[in-house]
């Protein structure tokens, strides 16, 4: 008698079980979850393995680097010599003149050297 008053509840709960695991199955095909979440493990197998340069330390060796100092910029009567070492036409009626080579201003090179 007991066990006759639960048999519809529980089957009841074991078809809602069975069709709550259906619909979520559909539901995850439809939004493509599980094709995102394999994709986003392959992406995160990539970033986390060996080959991979972002994670790898700068390399902050020093010693290999020059020691000479940037070329001071210059200027003539024609033409002014940026820090990059280019030389340019000198052209005072222009307010605004760039470094053919570099692109840095005129003036701001001429003022911090």
């Amino acid at each position: 008698m007991f066990g006759s008053d639960f048999t519809p509840i529980l089957i009841m709960l074991v078809v809602l079980a069975g069709l709550f695991i259906i619909l979520r199955e559909f539901m995850c095909w439809y939004w493509k979850q599980n094709k995102i979440v394999d994709l986003l493990q392959e992406i995160n197998d990539k970033l986390a393995g060996k080959e991979n340069p972002l994670l790898e330390p700068a390399n902050l060796d020093t010693t290999s680097q020059s020691t000479t100092a940037a070329p001071s910029s210059k200027v003539t009567k024609t033409e002014w010599i940026c820090t990059c070492g280019t030389k340019n036409p000198l052209d005072k009626t222009k307010k605004i003149q760039n470094c053919s080579e570099c692109g840095k201003n005129r003036d701001f090179v001429l003022k911090n050297s």
